[in-house]
């Protein structure tokens, strides 16, 4: 369990998930959020040193509208980690990702965690960490 966890706790370096179907959701448009996390988008997730592991989390902390249970309304709820929830997940087994995946995903989010399997960009990501490692 803690390896698929992880792997959609990557979706924007953190995302336990719960049940959740593609619908909306309210809340998000919490203001301008940071539409980078300051890592290379070109790097994977298993390249990356503990400080941006760290950088990736705390960015998508705050693009998924802060850690916490997330109400999806009839869809289920969303939990978002603590950023040392995250580092902790992904430095146990990170897949072979780019990081432009995941912060493409976190910026289709809009501070919405409830839709995270809503957007393309959050389904190509997903895609990708899904895939069967060699």
């Amino acid at each position: 369990m803690l390896h698929s966890s992880l792997r959609i706790a990557l979706l924007a370096c953190g995302l336990a998930v719960a049940a959740l179907g593609p619908v909306g959701c309210d809340g998000g448009g919490n203001g301008a959020l940071p539409t980078s996390s300051g890592v290379s988008r070109s790097k994977y997730f298993d390249q990356l040193s503990a400080d941006e592991i760290r950088a990736l989390c705390i960015w998508s902390s705050d693009v998924e509208g802060g850690p916490g249970d997330h109400t999806c309304g009839d869809a289920g709820s969303m939990h978002s980690p603590t950023v040392d929830e995250c580092v902790a997940g992904a430095s146990t087994a990170p897949p072979h990702c780019q990081v432009a995946l995941v912060e493409d995903c976190g910026n289709s989010l809009h501070g919405d965690a409830c839709q995270v399997f809503v957007t393309p960009a959050c389904k190509t990501y997903v895609e990708c960490v899904l895939q069967p490692r060699d």
